[in-house]
């Protein structure tokens, strides 16, 4: 029995990256992922690369919340792959959490080698490394956001019909246009791609100032 598969069926509080707590049912699991289901009927995809504690919650041994009684527990074959996860998600509202304060809403479009495409009608067409996904959240009811649906959303694909294989790879399409890496949470997110060399982004923000950024470290990007 692996570490984790002996916590199948019992609510647990977990830590993830980034300083994001999470509590509920774990219903399922994988080699590189664990499913958990909270009270708010959401289920939360987590690599457990990005898992960094986990205990049982103190709601295990109460009574459990009426959204806990009834749900369907996997027998735990372990199966479970977070890649494959996300292909199932395609064209399904979702949200993911990757950086900063807040998740981002959307589609995702296509599943690359290394990356996503996601959908987003705050964001438009947004480049995901799949290495920096935090988690997945999918609800189970019949959600929409911002109080539309998909139709009305209506989000321009940008990137689809000139997807590269790899992050990497589309990353080098970005010389010469203005980009903003990871939300631009920070200003020297921002800015004109002037060259790719390496493992480093030259970057020049509004203000006329130059920034190097580490490749290794951007983990979405739209423009």
């Amino acid at each position: 029995m692996s570490s984790i598969e002996r916590y199948v069926g019992k609510v647990i509080s977990i830590e993830v990256v980034g300083g994001r707590y999470h509590e509920g049912m774990l219903i399922d699991f994988g080699p590189d992922i664990m499913v958990i289901f909270d009270s708010k009927n959401c289920y939360y995809y987590i690599p457990l690369a990005h898992l960094k504690h986990l205990r049982l919650s103190p709601q295990d041994g109460l009574e459990r919340e009426d959204s806990f009684q009834n749900i369907i527990i996997n027998s735990g074959t372990g199966l479970l792959s977070f890649r494959n996860i996300l292909e199932k998600a395609k064209d399904i509202l979702v949200k993911l959490f990757v950086t900063g304060n807040n998740s981002v809403y959307g589609y995702i479009t296509d599943v690359l080698s290394d990356y996503v495409l996601f959908n987003s009608p705050v964001y438009k067409t947004m480049a995901i490394n799949i290495n920096h996904i935090k988690w997945l959240g999918l609800t189970e009811q019949n959600q929409t956001f911002y109080s539309k649906g998909r139709k009305e959303l209506q989000v321009q694909d940008t990137l689809n019909a000139t997807a590269a294989l790899t992050f990497e790879q589309q990353l080098n399409k970005l010389v010469g246009e203005i980009v903003v890496f990871d939300m631009g949470m920070e200003l020297n997110r921002i800015g004109l791609v002037v060259s790719i060399n390496g493992d480093f982004i030259e970057l020049i923000s509004a203000n006329e100032e130059t920034h190097l950024l580490n490749i290794n470290h951007i983990k979405m990007f739209h423009s």
